[in-house]
């Protein structure tokens, strides 16, 4: 190593760099989607916030059961649109896809032979997710996480320290927005309007509990 750094200073800075752009993720990834149409399983593409916590553990949960009987992508925001990732292969290449870029990120799910979707959570998802669904011409499932289709705030609270709201009526959800803006939030009516897609044509719909498919349902 000294005698390498002696006569190629840059050595280490270079291969940093190599590391850090990961020019050959994509041709890695091309590799994967070509194995993974090929494997004679069906191919399921998960969507999810980039947060972790307990919506990852449920994913994680889902590809451990169905383990050998079929194969998994993970489709999750990122601050450059959304990233692709195969979870089942710690260390396998992410694919980084600018939101601009729907359709290369379909023609590389198309590759990978993507046969279902499996909708978790789309908070901060620039990816135009329904969109892509049309485009890849395939059913989706839907799990309700939380509260985050009718409310911005996620969880029915108005702020972190405050208890439940009690749903109030339009104004009262607008003048929360105005308080407390939240992902972008204009409106409540627009807030739930722009999310009602995922209800209205998932082919199944997973909820947590009665009492959460009442106050989704109303």
């Amino acid at each position: 190593m000294i005698r390498l750094l002696d006569r190629h200073p840059n050595y280490a800075a270079d291969v940093a760099r190599h590391v850090s752009l990961d020019s050959i993720g994509p041709f890695r990834f091309a590799l994967t989607a070509s194995l993974l149409k090929s494997a004679g399983l069906p191919v399921l593409l998960m969507v999810s916030h980039g947060l972790g916590g307990g919506v990852r553990r449920h994913i994680d949960s889902i590809i451990e059961r169905l383990d050998g009987t079929a194969h998994f992508l993970l489709l999750e925001s990122s601050t450059r649109g959304g990233k692709l990732s195969v979870p089942a292969l710690p260390g396998h290449p992410e694919l980084a896809v600018p939101a601009e870029r729907l359709d290369d990120l379909a023609k590389v799910l198309r590759q990978c032979g993507v046969q279902r979707v499996h909708v978790h959570h789309l908070l901060g998802m620039d990816v135009d997710v329904r969109t892509l669904i049309h485009r890849l011409n395939v059913p989706f499932d839907l799990t309700v996480h939380d509260y985050y289709a009718i409310c911005p705030q996620v969880n029915l609270l108005p702020s972190p320290t405050q208890l439940y709201c009690e749903e109030p009526a339009v104004d009262g959800c607008n003048a929360c927005i105005a308080t407390r803006p939240s992902h972008g939030a204009r409106d409540i009516l627009t807030w739930r309007a722009e999310r009602a897609w995922q209800f209205r044509e998932a082919e199944r719909i997973f909820c947590p509990s009665n009492d959460v498919l009442a106050r989704i349902s109303r």
